[in-house]
């Protein structure tokens, strides 16, 4: 595990960053990346913390994911992006939104659930994160 970022990127122009499902990582958008970058996108697809070769983050909270999607979009140059969001891709999409609204220029929001409370919210998140664990 890196803790460097873990991405692939192709294409150039305005850039798309795609924030992929519980049970994905930055491969889910293969596809996309391909057909955005010969479209005149930079498309970036992005192993967010704990998936792929990137490394976990302690405690996993929609808050640190943010923080680091933002430092991804900081560290690449590429704001305002649009973010296209699957599932918990979609709800990090929102929550990136909401604290740098100026960093976000489109959002494309896939199959992704309404905001939860904070208990509803652990019990979505604990079975996730013992998955991840294992």
């Amino acid at each position: 595990m890196s803790l460097i970022p873990v991405f692939s990127a192709l294409g150039a122009g305005p850039t798309v960053l795609m924030l992929h499902d519980a049970d994905g990582g930055h491969r889910t958008f293969a596809p996309q990346v391909e057909v955005l970058a010969g479209s005149g996108y930079r498309a970036v697809a992005w192993d967010m913390p704990g998936y792929g070769r990137s490394a976990p983050m302690d405690p996993y909270a929609f808050k640190g994911l943010a923080e680091r999607c933002l430092a991804l979009v900081e560290a690449l140059q590429c704001g305002p992006v649009t973010l296209v969001g699957h599932g918990m891709g979609a709800m990090l999409a929102l929550e990136v939104a909401v604290r740098q609204p100026a960093q976000v220029g489109r959002l494309v929001l896939c199959a992704g659930g309404p905001a939860l409370d904070v208990q509803a919210r652990q019990n979505w998140l604990q079975p996730r994160l013992e998955a991840l664990a294992r």
